[in-house]
């Protein structure tokens, strides 16, 4: 695999699903993921500009844990900084993590097609 592929993600964890539920499961899941995921960056964004730290620190728990299943472990990392500074109320360190949010996801949503394609291959 890229080492991209590994920093960002754990190959591991989708591939051991694609085996274990099939390829096109695999991608029917992580479809859901990405709904999920940008329902959940939405409330985060709303979250973070009403500095409601309450709903931001559920909302980045949500989608650490989401990302975490799937093996998105940069995106994950990151959403634990948002929850940690918001149960903080530590503004400065969550606005700092939202500063990288939108890279991380953008580069969980490369790697996975990346792997998914290798997968299908």
């Amino acid at each position: 695999m890229q080492s991209a592929q590994t920093t960002v993600i754990d190959t591991e964890q989708l591939q051991t699903l694609a085996v274990a539920a099939g390829v096109e499961a695999a991608g029917a899941i992580l479809d859901a993921f990405w709904t999920s995921c940008e329902d959940l960056l939405t409330l985060l964004k709303d979250s973070f500009q009403d500095r409601n730290f309450d709903e931001m620190s559920k909302a980045a728990h949500a989608l650490k844990g989401s990302a975490m299943n799937l093996g998105a472990v940069q995106l994950a990392e990151r959403a634990k900084v948002i929850e940690s500074g918001a149960r903080d109320n530590d503004i400065q360190t969550v606005q700092q993590a939202f500063i990288h949010l939108a890279g991380d996801v953008s580069a969980s949503r490369v790697a996975f097609k990346d792997l998914m394609q290798s997968l299908a291959a």
